[in-house]
């Protein structure tokens, strides 16, 4: 298999922090609490929901539709209202905590199923840690699971004392990453693998297949690992970049792993055979953010020291 990139072109970006949803002429950007959509000419509209941090942007497979988290359902791009879910959240898990409760990392699983939030509570102003009782939810970090239809609370999941680092969901687990250590969670039943890499390793982003079976995570260290979910084992560690792993994307019908990184670089890996890297581009800066096209056949990387640039590529494969 060869693969190589051709570049299409390259659209101005707001900075670090933008999350982006690619689906070959479309475009969907998250920064802070705005919302911006556009096309391979740019951005041309955006909306903003004060008071909310948006953590993930993806498309839908309806027209002028997006799924941003921390809302709980599809949004059409014509007509954005936000959502009470977080104030119905804290009344839920937290009644009667002052502080502030916010919303860390968050995702929705591929048919929109389930949405998964890491939430952080944070004591009121001029409050210190041991001036407060022992009760852990007053300075934790914790998982939940919600019904994304009906905003239905189905489980809190974990409690820590750190926010966590990255999170991923499946139609059927849920994966977390925090400085204390990872754990896969199966959805149906409740089991849960704690600490399936321990405390060694920080990952800062996890991604699941397109079928759910295997799901990557990226380090710190620029290290890649592979985790079959079947087997319930590692399938794969491998190295992929100098510095943080920035970005994780499955190719939607070849065997191949798009990653970057803050070395400027974009690899493409045969999952086969992880020793392989089948193509490479060099970027014009730290790539902080991937979204591969629906059909695999173009990617966008927001790019720049200060991520003030999204490159777009066709990405052409020879068997």
């Amino acid at each position: 298999m060869i693969i190589n990139f051709k570049h299409v072109t390259d659209i101005p970006s707001p900075g670090l922090g933008a999350k982006l949803a690619f689906d070959g002429n479309r475009l969907a950007l998250a920064r802070g609490s705005v919302l911006k959509i556009g096309n391979l000419d740019g951005f041309f509209d955006s909306y903003r929901f004060p008071g909310y941090q948006l953590q993930e942007v993806r498309f839908t497979q309806k027209d002028d539709c997006v799924l941003v988290s921390p809302y709980i359902a599809e949004i059409d791009t014509k007509s954005l209202r936000p959502d009470n879910m977080l104030i119905e959240l804290k009344e839920k898990l937290y009644k009667g905590f002052q502080g502030t409760v916010e919303v860390t990392v968050a995702t929705h699983s591929p048919k929109a199923i389930y949405v998964a939030l890491g939430l952080q509570c944070r004591p009121p102003k001029g409050m210190k840690r041991d001036e407060e009782a022992t009760e852990i939810s007053n300075y934790s970090s914790c998982v939940v699971l919600i019904e994304a239809q009906t905003g239905k609370l189905i489980s809190k999941i974990d409690e820590s004392h750190f926010p966590y680092s990255a999170i991923a969901i499946s139609d059927t687990h849920l994966a977390v990453a925090s400085i204390e250590g990872s754990f896969l969670l199966d959805i149906s039943s409740g089991d849960q693998l704690v600490n399936f890499v321990g405390k060694s390793k920080i990952f800062k982003r996890l991604q699941f297949s397109e079928d759910g079976c295997f799901l990557v995570c990226g380090g710190l260290d620029g290290q890649i690992m592979v985790w079959d979910i079947l087997a319930k084992k590692q399938k794969a560690i491998f190295s992929t970049h100098e510095g943080e792993v920035t970005g994780l994307s499955f190719h939607p019908t070849l065997n191949v792993l798009l990653t970057c990184g803050n070395d400027s670089h974009c690899r493409v890996w045969d999952l086969d055979n992880t020793s392989n890297c089948l193509a490479e581009l060099k970027l014009s800066g730290p790539v902080s953010e991937i979204a591969l096209s629906s059909s695999g056949d173009s990617v966008a990387l927001v790019t720049g020291s200060f991520g003030n640039t999204i490159e777009i590529h066709k990405i052409q494969v020879r068997i």
